[in-house]
């Protein structure tokens, strides 16, 4: 089987630890669980920390290049939010900049679309209601301020309250849910595969 280090460097733990989560549910997902197998290099990610999104778009560059050099990661997740209409610019500015340095083969970038917390709602939304067949898109919505009150049950929670929510949504997802709730994890998920295809 073929194991592929990886590390993550994004916006925030809610981030890291729905990635650390999704990444083998992926992989099994999209057919490659008893080819490859992904190992969560946890000293870069705890290493190389962000203090906000703009932090991650500004400094990806050098984390990769931190992350191969010193950790011998195969392979990097580089994650922020952004708003709707900056999605696609965000990621074509950053794909572009991967080309450039010659990193295009070691990041993937995943962008939700206005927070992680709306990936996490759609989950939340789904367990507890496992019958749901499909819901109202909401990134587009004016409620990014209520999210995380909808999620964690407090608008500034803090990581001791958020992080243990996160890592219990983010088992057992179901994956075509998400997709069809989530353009910009529908998005994430497509890169993720033609990433595998590339390896097998």
């Amino acid at each position: 089987m073929k194991q592929i280090i990886y590390g993550i460097f994004a916006e925030d733990d809610a981030n890291k630890l729905f990635v650390e989560a999704i990444i083998p549910q992926l992989v099994s997902y999209l057919g490659y669980g008893d080819q490859i197998q992904f190992v969560h290099d946890t000293d870069f990610t705890d290493t190389v920390v962000a203090k906000n999104g703009q932090y991650v778009k500004s400094n990806f560059i050098i984390a990769i290049e931190i992350g191969i050099t010193r950790f011998g990661l195969e392979l990097c997740f580089i994650g922020l939010d952004a708003d709707d209409h900056e999605h696609e610019a965000y990621f074509q500015e950053m794909k572009a900049e991967l080309e450039a340095y010659d990193l295009a083969d070691k990041a993937l970038i995943f962008i939700p679309v206005q927070a992680i917390e709306y990936w996490l709602w759609y989950i939340k939304i789904k367990k507890e209601n496992p019958d749901l067949d499909q819901v109202d898109q909401i990134e587009n919505s004016k409620i990014r301020s209520a999210m995380k009150q909808l999620v964690y049950g407090k608008k500034r929670p803090r990581t001791k309250i958020s992080n243990p929510i996160v890592r219990n949504l983010s088992q057992d997802i179901d994956v075509d849910w998400l997709r069809q709730c989530a353009a910009s994890f529908d998005h994430f998920c497509a890169h993720f595969e033609a990433y595998l295809e590339k390896l097998s």
